[in-house]
């Protein structure tokens, strides 16, 4: 038996689409359309495994970028992890997995991403759960109108622009959601027709757009696939607006993913009885520390607005990998260790969890032996934010 990777090619492009649609048991045209209509897909980015001349193993990376606040910090997203029903259990998604770890590492990708219902296959590679918020409606009887004086229209392109840059400034000071150009906003309902009855509709003020709700449902549930509003009253007519199409559709529950803290989650909860659940199926890996640190290094400074005091430098291990945090005046500076520095030590897991943002995850600094002015810092600069990966983004 032999094996070879190799990348995809177009001459092999619908072989592969043949592979994944037996893999996942879905149409192929499921997967064309995504690849397609993905800017950032990319033949380059794509492998497959052969065992004796035949394409057995698939496996891409999406090249994203996630908002990190003020900062922009650039991942690999792994996507279509398939193998040909007959040759599962020999180690093929592994070989690959392996094989496009070391392509991020050597591409400047400090951090994987990926979706899974099987987290033990990734684990073994490295990824580790970072659990999702995700929110849960149950959809009342009736509809209650939102706020007067807006009205709701289905989206046209030539709103686009306008509405990719209330995207920016609505994101802005959160954690997670993906940095989106104007073609990826273009292209994206090329590939959410598959994913059932799906709305993109905007929000007018005074006969201007001012934000924008999509949604898609399947069976009796509403999927929020994202919203985005220029004021807390525009969200809130989102929400009002997302509940009336459950109602109407004879949906009983609305679900998305949310940042926990965040607007839409406490506008929502005037319109429906919520509850917040976290979802396991989100993992990451940290493939270069001092990648992801210099890429959340803008919002590091942001936040040190709020403790901008000098303080003495620290050395931030995890892993196999050390960087050092100095805390000049306002800002925040990475070098390499030097003899003599404060440590914090983190396992990966622990780290990917501080940079999210998650609940209990700063117990491993206010537990460490560091002075507290220094504990001050790092948890300034890793505070609880909680983060948000959309639905409308899924790859």
């Amino acid at each position: 038996m032999e094996t070879e990777i190799r990348t995809v090619s177009e001459h092999i492009h619908d072989d592969v689409l043949d592979l994944l649609a037996r893999s996942f048991g879905k149409d192929d045209d499921y997967f064309r359309r995504q690849h397609e209509g993905d800017p950032s897909y990319s033949h380059d980015r794509a492998w497959v495994l052969l065992e004796d001349g035949k394409i057995v193993s698939h496996v891409q990376i999406y090249d994203k970028v996630m908002r990190y606040g003020d900062g922009r910090i650039p991942f690999g997203g792994i996507a279509d992890v398939g193998t040909d029903p007959e040759y599962r259990r020999r180690g093929h998604a592994a070989k690959l997995l392996s094989n496009a770890v070391g392509y991020m590492k050597r591409n400047d990708l400090p951090l994987s991403l990926l979706y899974t219902g099987t987290p033990p296959l990734y684990e073994a590679g490295g990824w580790h759960s970072v659990p999702a918020t995700v929110l849960e409606a149950d959809v009342p009887t009736e509809a209650r109108p939102g706020p007067r004086a807006y009205t709701i229209k289905p989206f046209e392109e030539s709103q686009l622009r306008l509405l990719a840059s209330y995207w920016d400034q609505a994101m802005s000071n959160l954690v997670g959601p993906l940095d989106r150009s104007v073609e990826y906003f273009q292209k994206q309902p090329s590939w959410h027709v598959g994913w059932g009855d799906v709305q993109w509709d905007v929000i007018h003020r005074v006969g201007h757009p001012a934000g924008f709700v999509r949604t898609a449902i399947e069976g009796e549930t509403l999927e929020l696939l994202d919203v985005c509003g220029t004021s807390d009253e525009v969200v809130q007519v989102a929400c009002a607006w997302a509940v009336r199409r459950a109602v109407e559709s004879g949906c009983r529950k609305i679900e998305g993913r949310v940042s926990p803290g965040s607007i839409l989650v406490r506008e929502l909860a005037a319109f429906a009885d919520i509850r917040l659940t976290t979802s396991d199926s989100q993992m990451m890996r940290l493939n270069d520390l001092e990648g992801v640190l210099r890429g959340a290094l803008p919002e590091f400074h942001r936040r040190r607005r709020h403790n901008p005091l000098a303080d003495q430098p620290v050395t931030l291990v995890v892993g196999n990998s050390a960087v050092r945090l100095e805390f000049p005046s306002g800002t925040v500076a990475l070098g390499p260790p030097e003899h003599g520095d404060r440590m914090i030590e983190l396992t990966d897991k622990q780290f990917l969890h501080m940079l999210m943002g998650l609940p209990g995850a700063q117990e491993p600094i206010t537990e460490s032996d560091l002075r507290p002015s220094i504990k001050s810092q790092l948890l300034n600069i890793f505070p609880q934010t909680g983060h948000v990966f959309w639905y409308a983004d899924a790859f």
